[in-house]
């Protein structure tokens, strides 16, 4: 007899199947596999999370709607606000800024700005439950020399988030940093983006909401959501603790935690990493 799912026994992360007589299967993982449009129905069926991207109505260019995170996003990595994250009705969108040498000192040596690449839209096919076999898709849009020869950008979506990956693919694609940058200490890349969130959204950093004027500074060493938006209490997304690792991610050396810095400029609130 093949396995037959109980649709009624779905959870956000779990599966199970009637194997026949008295026998069941039950199969999960610690993320996604199944989502519901409204979470607080309990009416209302979990479905299959596909992550996959497909053409968007104006002024978008691509959508990934099923799944507990909508993302739309534009093709053009220069047209400002190119990609928006909804979650319940409310939104944030995301403007990549400069890319740039800073130090301890918070001085500045710009590398560049968003580029007019060409984007690569891929959906590459995952297996969101090997064992019992859920295929999916995590709908990826990647810009290539985004800001330069051998500085790429990519979102990528999971079942349970949306990931940003700046990639350098050589450090020799990178400036020399200036003496002012080396004299400062600890020269580090750093990349800027607006952001612009729904206005019954609250901030989050460190557990405390952000009054949207003093610059604040995330942790390290933090193993959870650094930076949450929140609506009456409840968390609707968050990031996660920002990493960076090298060609060998294998090497404990090569790899290690970042911070976050959110401030206002004029009216515009920003996020560099």
């Amino acid at each position: 007899m093949h396995p037959t799912e109980l649709i009624e026994k779905r959870t956000r992360n779990s599966k199970t199947h009637h194997l026949g007589g008295n026998k069941y299967s039950w199969d999960g993982i610690i993320g996604s596999v199944h989502y519901k449009d409204n979470p607080k129905d309990e009416a209302e069926q979990w479905k299959e999370i596909d992550n996959v991207f497909e053409p968007a109505l104006a002024p978008w260019d691509w959508q990934m709607l099923k799944a507990g995170y909508h993302i739309r996003v534009k093709e053009d990595f220069t047209a400002g606000q190119i990609i928006e994250l909804e979650k319940q009705g409310e939104t944030v969108q995301f403007q990549p800024m400069a890319l740039e040498w800073t130090n301890d000192l918070d001085m500045i040596q710009p590398i560049s700005m968003p580029q007019g690449a060409s984007p690569v839209i891929t959906n590459p096919e995952v297996d969101l439950l090997p064992d019992v076999g859920m295929p999916s898709h995590q709908g990826t849009i990647r810009w290539n020399n985004a800001y330069g020869e051998g500085l790429n950008f990519e979102w990528r979506c999971t079942s349970s988030r949306l990931i940003k990956i700046l990639e350098v693919e050589n450090l020799n694609k990178l400036p020399i940093p200036e003496q002012h940058i080396l004299d400062g200490g600890n020269p580090v890349l750093r990349l800027n983006l607006i952001f612009d969130p729904s206005r019954d959204v609250d901030i989050y950093v460190n557990g405390k909401v952000w009054d949207k004027k003093t610059k604040k500074k995330t942790r390290k060493q933090q193993t959870f959501r650094k930076i949450e938006f929140r609506k009456d209490g409840e968390v609707l997304w968050g990031f996660m603790p920002l990493r960076y690792w090298g060609s060998n991610p294998e090497s404990e050396d090569n790899k290690g935690q970042s911070v976050a810095t959110l401030e206002k400029r004029g009216d515009k609130l920003y996020i560099s990493i």
